[in-house]
């Protein structure tokens, strides 16, 4: 999902050194902790990692992007995983921001991941946020992640809701049935089977396509 009333950043701001804080959050009334924060790392920010998600931006950008930062957590927040399946970014970063405000400089990261093992929706800003922290104004950009495992759809999911952070909407595809293209074609949301903004690929994720 995203969130479509986002502050919309120039795509310059898209380009080169994406500083990323990555944050692991569980709830009180589940506390489990089903990866740590050197699996989350390799998976996102190990160079080495062929399949690594800066690898993944690195490719799909033309080397003209890649995450670097760190891992933390895990947090555990009050209340039940209920909360977050009809929670969005901003009702997490309300919770979250007075206890990772304490250890984040925000004024020196670009993109915030909150990634949770409640399995509910996923969501991503399209672009920045603006938000008061014990640093000053920051902008950044927000993806929540509900990762119940560390499984290939890691991949897609990261994909996708950090694709909406580099302001990419849903890849759909028209669907005009016997007709190549025609007048009364439907736009299918997700339909693009070839791109991480549209169908969930169990394979990894795919490329963004520049048409969305």
């Amino acid at each position: 999902g995203y969130d479509p009333f986002s502050n919309w950043e120039t795509p310059l701001n898209n380009l080169g050194e994406q500083k990323t804080a990555v944050i692991l959050v569980n709830f009180a009334d589940d506390p489990q902790e089903p990866y740590t924060r050197e699996q989350v790392y390799d998976r996102v920010f190990n160079e080495n990692n062929p399949t690594s998600i800066t690898n993944y931006i690195k490719e799909a950008s033309y080397q003209q992007a890649w995450l670097t930062g760190n891992v933390y957590g895990w947090e555990t927040l009050p209340g039940n995983c209920d909360l977050s399946k009809n929670a969005a970014y901003n009702e997490f970063l309300n919770l979250l921001l007075p206890i990772i405000d304490q250890y984040i400089d925000f004024l020196q990261v670009r993109r915030v991941v909150i990634i949770t093992p409640c399995f509910t929706n996923s969501y991503g800003t399209v672009g920045k946020v603006i938000r008061l922290t014990n640093d000053g104004k920051a902008e950044f950009s927000v993806a929540t992640l509900n990762i119940p495992i560390l499984i290939t759809l890691f991949d897609h999911i990261f994909a996708h809701e950090f694709g909406h952070n580099l302001r990419n909407n849903h890849a759909n595809y028209f669907d005009c049935g016997d007709e190549i293209i025609g007048s009364n074609c439907n736009s299918v949301q997700y339909g693009d089977i070839f791109d991480s903004m549209g169908f969930v690929s169990l394979n990894g994720a795919k490329h963004y396509n520049m048409y969305h």
